[in-house]
Parts: C-alpha cells; sequence; structure tokens
C-alpha cells in the first residue's frame, strides 16, 4: 500500500544504504522509569510531607558525565539514526526529486499539515505553499534538479507531517511514508550544507522536523536537533527586532516558535534550555496580523508560558535547584502563573468543562494544547517542596490541575478520535499526569489505611481509572500499542500495590 501513497525505492539501494533501528528506538524516550515510584512513601502524617513527588519527565536527567546520551541513558538500547540514509553519494537533488508525490497527493499532504500541524505552528502562509507546490509541479526535470534545495527540504517535511495525519492509512504505513519525506527533508538540507549556510527556510524545516520527532517519540534527538535550531536562529538574529515589517512578521513568528519548542523539551527532560529572551514578545505579536486572532492568542499565550516556564522552572531545576526558596515563594509564583493564564484572551483563560466544545478544530488543538501545558506546569509547582525551607506539597490543588489536564487529553481523544496513535507529546504528559495521580493516592491511602472518600481524590481516582481504561483499549501502530501496554503495565504496579483501582 505503501506504493500507492508515495514512490518505493529500489531494493537494492534500500537493503544496502538504510541505517538499522531498533524496533524499540522511537519509544525509547517515553518509556517510563524502572521504579514505580521516586520517592518514598510515608505512613505518618509530618514524614509524609516530605514524600518525594520528582516530576515524571519525558526521559530520565542524566546526572554522570560519563552518560553519552538521554535515551541510552533511559533504556539502555541502542539508538538508531532518525534520518534513513537512501541516498547514493552523488545522486544530488535528482535523486530526492525522484521521490516526491504526484500533484494530487502532494495537495493532500499539505491539506493535512495544514490542518493538523499548523494551528501548533502557525508560520507558514497556505496559500504561499500551494503556489510554491504548484509551481514545482510545472518545472521541466532540468529545472527540478536544479531547485532551491532548502525550498525543496521544506516541501518535503510537510509533506513528511501531512502522511502522518491521514487516516484512511494504516498506521505502519502512514509512518513509513512519513519516515521516507523526513529523510528526503534531510538530505536536501545535507545538500544544501544547512550547517554552515543558514536561511529561514533552514530553520522553518528544522523546526518542523524537531517537532516531527517530538511526535513520533524521538524526544532525545529533538533535542539535539533543537540546539542546532537555537544556533541557526541567532545566527539569523531571529530574536533581534527586523527594519524590514513584511520580513519581521516571518522572523517573529519563526522566534516565537523556536522558543517554545526549545524551553517545551528542555521542560521535559530537565535540561537547560537554549534560548535567551531578547525582545518581548509578547508587544510584538499583535503586529503579527496573520491567519486568525485566535492564533495571535494562541501564540501570545504560548510565548508567555515558556517565559515564565523557563524562568521559574527549567532554570532552577537544571542546576538541580529548588523551584521554591520558602512557602511565600511558592505562594507568590503560583499566583503569578495564575494570573497570567487569567490575563489571555477568551477562552484560551477559560475553565469551562465545555470550553473545547467548539466547530473549529483548529481553535481546538489550540485550546487542548495551551490547557494540558499550562495545568502539566501548574500540578508540578503545587507538587513543589523544599523541606528545609519549609516548602510542603498541596495535595489538593495537584488534583485539580491534574484534572484539568486530563480533561484536555479526553478532549483530544473525543474531537480527533481517528488520531488516537497521532498524538505522542499529549500521551506522554497524560501518562505523567496519570503517574502524579497515582502516587498521590498511594500516599493518602497508605496514611490513612483505607481508600480515600475525599472528594477531590475521587476524581482524581475517576480520571486514573478512565485514563486506564484509554491504555488497556489502545489501537494504532505496534509501537504506539507497545508503549501504552508499558504503561498500562507500570501504572497497574503502582496502583495495585495498595488495591487503589
Amino acid at each position: 500500500m505503501l506504493r500507492s501513497l508515495g514512490p518505493e525505492l529500489p531494493k537494492e539501494r534500500r537493503s544496502i544504504s538504510s541505517y538499522s533501528r531498533s524496533p524499540s528506538h522511537d519509544m525509547v524516550d517515553l518509556l517510563p522509569l524502572p521504579e514505580p515510584f521516586l520517592g518514598e512513601i510515608s505512613t505518618s502524617r509530618e514524614p509524609r510531607q516530605a514524600a518525594v513527588f520528582d516530576e515524571i519527565s519525558l526521559a530520565a536527567t542524566p546526572r554522570s558525565a560519563e552518560i553519552p546520551c538521554l535515551g541510552a541513558f533511559q533504556s539502555g538500547v541502542e539508538l538508531g539514526h532518525p534520518f534513513h540514509n537512501y541516498w547514493t553519494k552523488d545522486g544530488g537533488l535528482a535523486e530526492v526529486v525522484s521521490i516526491l508525490p504526484d500533484r494530487p497527493r502532494a495537495l493532500q499532504l499539505v491539506a493535512s499539515y495544514f490542518d493538523s500541524v499548523d494551528p501548533l505552528y502557525p508560520m507558514l502562509s497556505r496559500g504561499h505553499i500551494i503556489a510554491e507546490v504548484e509551481h514545482f509541479q510545472h518545472l521541466s526535470f532540468e529545472e527540478k534538479h536544479s531547485y532551491n534545495a532548502a525550498k525543496l527540504a521544506l516541501h518535503f517535511i510537510i509533506y513528511a507531517a501531512g502522511a502522518f495525519f491521514i487516516p484512511e492509512v494504516e498506521p505502519e504505513e502512514r509512518a513509513s511514508l512519513s519516515d521516507l519525506y523526513l529523510s528526503a527533508s534531510h538530505q536536501c538540507l545535507c545538500l544544501c550544507s544547512y550547517l554552515s549556510q543558514f536561511s529561514l527556510e533552514t530553520a522553518q524545516v528544522i523546526l518542523l522536523i524537531g517537532y516531527l520527532l517530538i511526535n513520533t517519540n524521538r524526544v532525545s534527538e529533538a533535542w539535539t536537533f533543537s540546539g542546532i535550531l537555537v544556533r541557526q536562529a541567532y545566527a539569523l538574529r531571529l530574536h533581534r527586532n527586523s527594519t524590514s515589517h513584511r520580513d519581521s512578521i516571518l522572523r517573529r513568528r519563526l522566534w516565537q516558535a523556536v522558543v517554545v519548542q526549545d524551553v517545551s523539551i528542555a521542560y521535559h527532560l530537565d535540561l537547560p534550555p537554549s534560548v535567551i529572551h531578547c525582545i518581548d514578545m509578547r508587544a510584538q505579536i499583535d503586529e503579527l496580523g496573520h491567519h486568525s486572532d485566535h492564533d495571535l492568542d494562541y501564540e501570545s499565550a504560548m510565548w508567555q508560558w515558556a517565559t515564565f516556564v523557563k524562568e521559574h522552572i527549567c532554570n532552577p531545576r537544571a542546576t538541580e535547584g529548588p523551584i521554591a526558596s520558602s512557602s511565600y515563594h511558592k505562594e507568590t509564583i503560583i499566583s503569578q502563573y495564575r494570573e497570567m493564564y487569567e490575563s489571555w484572551r477568551p477562552p484560551f483563560n477559560s475553565q469551562s468543562p465545555k470550553r473545547f466544545e467548539f466547530g473549529d478544530l483548529r481553535l481546538a488543538r489550540q485550546l487542548i494544547t495551551v490547557s494540558s501545558s499550562f495545568f502539566g506546569v501548574l500540578t508540578v509547582l503545587y507538587l513543589d517542596q523544599n523541606l528545609e525551607a519549609g516548602v510542603l506539597l498541596d495535595i489538593h490543588g495537584a488534583i485539580d490541575a491534574t484534572h484539568e489536564a486530563m480533561s484536555s487529553f479526553f478532549a483530544l481523544l473525543r474531537l480527533f478520535p481517528d488520531q488516537m496513535d497521532m498524538w505522542a507529546s499529549y500521551h506522554t504528559r497524560a501518562y505523567a499526569q496519570a503517574m502524579r495521580i497515582a502516587r498521590i493516592l498511594v500516599s493518602e491511602t497508605q496514611h490513612l489505611g483505607q481508600t480515600s472518600r475525599d472528594p477531590r481524590l475521587m476524581i482524581g481516582k475517576s480520571d486514573l481509572d478512565r485514563y486506564l481504561d484509554i491504555l488497556l483499549s489502545s489501537r494504532g501502530s505496534h509501537k504506539h500499542q507497545h508503549v501504552q501496554h508499558t504503561r498500562f503495565k507500570a501504572l497497574r504496579e503502582v496502583v495495585d500495590m495498595i488495591g487503589v483501582a
């Protein structure tokens, strides 16, 4: 079936040149940590406040300079290269052009990209991309073979991201087609010497490659690629104001996306972010004037979220320092964080259970992203503790925040049931939240000697039960089901210790 979706490469080249990949590679960054708990659970009330509710992150944090890579530290499996090598030494751009989709398929992939990915990274013009694709389709073979390699790399990464969200294609074939176009995009980057020759196109491509790596569970590789992206962004001076108004619009969109992606990965990996904030995007996003007002509000919210998380969470945790230095400091941080949420424009500042029920699916994707990101971090803030400074856990606050974060995940599955296996990052955040719920319930039950009837904890238990049912009935590719099964087993080991579920 892959042959009907895209060109198939010669078997000789594939068998000789392809990089080998471990079957477990794509899930290496998302497997649960070996320990069911990352801390001790006490049976007395006072020591119970000292229980260590460490953040469940996408990958374990390397603690030794002897550990060379994130994925190997976490799972011990051999990592494969994210880009298959289908290419010969002297094939050039002509070799890459040979696997381009035909016009109808190309336009379908572009439409899929703008429906599913562009809402989260609203930095490209749909009309401009379609015009470029149409123009390229009408070029002669000679003209295609001498086309701008960076622009062609952008076409291919759009096809790769779009292919990942075609629901009528079987999951395994969808992933294969996406990997093919991803590798073609990377080859185009190599042909334009992207490590030494920078352009807005190469930065856009690297950003979207990072997105696709994250969304296919290859987070440690996304982290490495993100470092290249940030340095290119600095070299392009995206962090500074532009004198050209037209150019500044694209540059501001791109810089906003670079910052949000970098901080998001750093937050989940407990590593230092690479970006610094040299311009205040909040005042300038309103000048962008593209897509819709909701896009502008979404960009502004995610920019403020990234700025806050970088300063108050990423930087302290990267140096193994406490988030809060005192109970007053913790209250102040949480208050500032909540005030930031309330300052966002509707509906991004809503906590209504019906806030996701819009006919506009683009807006729904943005709301789900903002909500899951915000309340996931809020949970971490409530669970922060610094015993030496008298900073204690806030169990009820954490449960409330976790419920909001889980509600956004449930909304994603309800609104996009055909894409259940296509949003790895959201599944990972939901798993982290579910593990936090389970550990809170373990702590409370061990303290009380029975399952607590506290209304808030019962809501948490309900969310946990619902999530376990989702894991148990998971459908999708073999890799997706393997990850979900592993997570189900890890959660069951926690809740079965005391019979919570």
